[in-house]
């Protein structure tokens, strides 16, 4: 999630995220808000990806990136990590930035090509790894609490074969390819506090990233903001998505669907509009609804 803002300050739980991003998640996590307009969205609609106008209106977006010499991803909405080209295709599927949808659901879902993105019957037993070689001593323990901690909620109120297991014997030099997911600090300067995946995502970038500013925050409960960023890898999106005072200008994903009516108190929704909460607990309709998109 990146840097939450309140609005009364708007959340800037980037990553998202995050950074969004995490959420990733969105919070001082993820931006509710980038560093762009309408206005800035209707002035490159058109424009070519190699277009100078483009190129600066992508350095106003946070970004974040996993392989030296590989492109960076961009976020939006503070969950969602974009290519160059993406978002290109995002500015120009809106070119007047009026493509907002209405909001409708206390949890939403991400969708692929129609499907619905979460981890399918027989492989939800999820392992992570916490690479410490990125983080010192005392920030590993940090982690590693906390995160156990946000899984709970999250695990017990699903009984649909869900776990999310820590597997520190590959702490020292975690990769994908021996964990569902890896969680790695990142010193890049950030106005995310995390970051996370979506079930769906590359291989390459299930890595949920923690930025500084999750150590030094003091507003937000901190096992909170990873309750968040664990309700992105297991493939929910904002349950704020559409709401005008928490909007990203029209540059919404139309790619989810939602679960359940509307509600302000879901872990998955910033402190925007009247809703959320530092605290970032699961609602009694988050549990029935997760325990419900899970059952199959």
């Amino acid at each position: 999630m990146n840097s939450l803002t309140k609005i009364g300050r708007i959340l800037t739980i980037t990553l998202f995220a995050v950074g969004i991003i995490l959420s990733w998640a969105a919070l001082p996590t993820e931006r509710v808000r980038a560093d762009v307009s309408q206005k800035d969205i209707a002035a490159v609609a058109g424009k070519q990806m190699d277009d100078p106008e483009f190129e600066a209106f992508l350095r106003k977006l946070p970004s974040v990136q996993y392989d030296i010499g590989h492109e960076p991803y961009y976020i939006v909405e503070g969950d969602l990590r974009l290519t160059a080209k993406q978002v290109w295709a995002r500015v120009n599927g809106s070119k007047d930035g009026s493509n907002r949808v209405s909001p409708n659901s206390e949890l939403n879902v991400m969708v692929r090509a129609g499907v619905s993105d979460k981890w399918p019957i027989g492989h939800r037993q999820l392992t992570y790894a916490i690479d410490k070689r990125t983080f010192d001593k005392k920030q590993y323990e940090i982690v590693r609490r906390n995160f156990e901690a946000a899984t709970v909620p999250w695990v017990t109120s699903c009984k649909c074969g869900l776990s999310i297991k820590h597997n520190p014997k590959f702490d020292a030099a975690p990769t994908t390819d021996n964990v569902t997911f890896v969680i790695q600090y990142d010193p890049a300067p950030s106005s995310f506090l995390a970051l996370a995946p979506f079930p769906g995502d590359p291989k390459s970038t299930r890595i949920l990233k923690i930025f500084s500013g999750y150590f030094t925050d003091q507003e937000f409960n901190k096992i909170g903001m990873l309750r968040h960023e664990i309700g992105h890898i297991l493939g929910y999106r904002h349950s704020h998505l559409g709401v005008k005072e928490c909007s990203f200008y029209g540059l919404e994903d139309p790619n989810w669907k939602p679960v359940s009516p509307y509600t302000r108190n879901s872990v998955m929704h910033y402190i925007c509009n009247g809703g959320g909460s530092p605290e970032f607990q699961l609602s009694k309709s988050d549990k029935r609804d997760h325990r419900k998109y899970y059952s199959n």
